[in-house]
């Protein structure tokens, strides 16, 4: 790795942390130094994580040398079997769809698009666009269609039992969503929000959500 001719020292190689317990004041020191060269870092507290789709935190930083940042933001690039990311629509309920010609489905309105775990789309649409008898029936198989259609390689595609748990945990979202939607005047038809809430308030309830996002998120 070249030092810019400077003759200094190599800058150290920052491995990625495991998990955020990982992000301790040595890691955080080595982080900063490019920006703040001469800082170490004597305290790392955790303030706020996020351990969703987007799996973020943010660190309360002190200094036992020099100066730097007191809050620090954190992304994590580390991926476990539950979370194989994707551009997700954001918001892909069933009145976001066209039909081509050639019977081709895409999506409409991107407004939300954001990357993110694959079963916040897939869950959303797929709770959303079934009737609730529709649902139970077929989302099983449906699930396993989509995990193996994944184009990802065999190592990162999440196993049945993976897959599953985090379609289940998906209801949350569109139940937040369509409940808040239900609640304002203008965005939907008062009957097509109540008719999409009652659907994912179902699926909440039958796929037992609190206890698949207790388990995604220990």
């Amino acid at each position: 790795m070249s030092n810019g001719g400077n003759g200094g020292p190599e800058p150290k190689a920052l491995p990625i942390p495991a998990d955020w317990d990982d992000v301790t004041p040595a890691w955080m020191t080595v982080a900063l130094a490019s920006r703040h060269p001469g800082t170490e870092v004597g305290e790392v507290r955790l303030v706020l994580r996020d351990d969703g789709n987007n799996r973020r935190a943010r660190f309360g930083v002190t200094y036992s040398a020099g100066t730097g940042p007191a809050t620090v933001f954190c992304k994590a690039e580390g991926l476990g079997e539950h979370r194989v990311l994707h551009r997700n629509n954001g918001d892909a309920h069933i009145g976001n769809t066209y039909v081509l010609p050639d019977g081709e489905v895409g999506f409409l309105d991107w407004q939300v698009a954001r990357r993110g775990g694959w079963s916040q789309d897939v869950g959303y649409f797929l709770v959303g666009s079934l009737t609730v008898t529709d649902r139970r029936e077929h989302e099983a198989d449906l699930v396993a269609e989509y995990l193996g259609a994944l184009e990802v390689p065999g190592e990162r595609r999440p196993s049945p039992e993976a897959g599953w748990l985090s379609y289940r945990a998906s209801a949350a979202y569109g139940l937040a969503v369509w409940l808040s939607t239900l609640g304002t005047d203008g965005w939907q038809r008062r009957d097509v929000s109540l008719a999409l809430a009652e659907r994912y308030g179902a699926a909440f309830v039958e796929l037992e959500t609190e206890a698949a996002l207790d388990r995604l998120n220990p």
